[in-house]
């Protein structure tokens, strides 16, 4: 057995043995280790610049509060219709993808891969899946139109509700 096994070998030995020696230790070792897998990556939530594309987006319901460091894009209209399709983005290649049905609209998703849950917020209740790529996946409606959002990393509930709860009409 080489000098690098030897050596791990007799840090697990010695671990071990200060876990059966010291009260406390081990539960101290476990709960270092499983916090840093179980605390959410926070993210600031912060107000979307609307001024310069207030014309073109007058009265459509968008949202108001995104993730920080995200910026508007673009939108498309398909034409005969009032749904609106938006993008944002920040610097390190992220985007959500935000979709605008006002006259209602279903999903559905394969949930092989994406854990569903509902998420209650002032005015509703949204749908979130999280994938298993560090997506996430929410849908909701406000008054009747149907909005569904794609982001392309991992948000917490909290933030989804507070961008739930600050969709609202651009004036």
């Amino acid at each position: 057995m080489g000098y690098t096994k030897q050596a791990l070998v007799s840090v697990m030995a010695i671990l071990l043995s200060l876990c059966f020696i010291i009260p406390g230790f081990a539960d101290n070792v476990r709960y270092t280790l499983l916090s840093v897998f179980e605390r959410p990556v926070a993210i600031r939530i912060e107000a979307v610049n609307y001024d310069k594309y207030l014309s073109d987006l007058n009265g459509y319901v968008l949202p108001k509060d995104l993730p920080k460091g995200y910026n508007y894009v673009s939108h498309s209209r398909p034409s005969g219709t009032e749904t609106l399709y938006v993008i944002y983005s920040d610097n390190n290649g992220g985007f959500i993808e935000y979709y605008y049905y006002p006259n209602g609209g279903n999903a559905s998703y394969d949930n092989e891969f994406t854990n569903f849950n509902a998420l209650d917020f002032k005015g509703g209740t949204a749908y979130v899946g999280h994938t298993d790529e560090n997506t996430t996946i929410m849908y909701f409606l406000r008054s009747d139109a149907f909005i569904q959002m794609d982001f392309q990393s991992e948000i917490s509930d909290i933030e989804l509700r507070k961008i739930a709860e600050n969709v609202c009409p651009i004036n």
